[in-house]
């Protein structure tokens, strides 16, 4: 694990509570460039379209975090690696295996229902009305993972 840039997330992660930019963390979204109305439906309408017209998760946001990745002019992640995918960027640059990368950027019922945020944290995250206590929840989660050394 690559304690300096979990902690640096950590950071990150507390710097957009308090911007327009809190919008954009969404734990559902892999970088997609757009919400649509489907997806508000999905969330109860609890996510706002983000200012950058993109949505980063903790992968996401790990990979603007590193450098690895940047916000396109029109929403998006574009990766700029080698690499295809955000998930497998943002493994490398947390130097995570598979089992924490799972446990860290998805939840267990999106997943296989073993790998996943624990479900006192998942409860937490689905009951938040806001970007910022979106935000709160993914801080509190990050600092169990740090604690845990990966393993909650």
């Amino acid at each position: 694990m690559n304690l300096k840039n979990l902690n640096l997330l950590i950071k990150r992660l507390k710097y957009l509570r308090n911007t327009e930019e809190s919008k954009r963390f969404n734990m559902r979204y892999f970088g997609t460039e757009k919400i649509t109305k489907n997806d508000k439906k999905i969330d109860n309408s609890i996510f706002s379209v983000p200012v950058c017209h993109t949505q980063a998760c903790l992968a996401g946001e790990t990979v603007l975090l590193t450098g690895s990745g940047k916000i396109k002019p029109k929403g998006g992640i574009k990766l700029l690696t080698d690499e295809s995918n955000i998930f497998g960027v943002a493994t490398r640059d947390l130097d995570l295996t598979i089992n924490q990368a799972e446990r860290l950027f998805y939840f267990k019922e999106w997943n296989d229902g073993i790998n996943g945020w624990p479900a006192e944290y998942e409860k937490m995250y689905l009951k938040a009305k806001t970007p910022t206590e979106r935000l709160n929840v993914a801080i509190k989660r990050m600092k169990c993972f740090i604690k845990t050394k990966g393993r909650c």
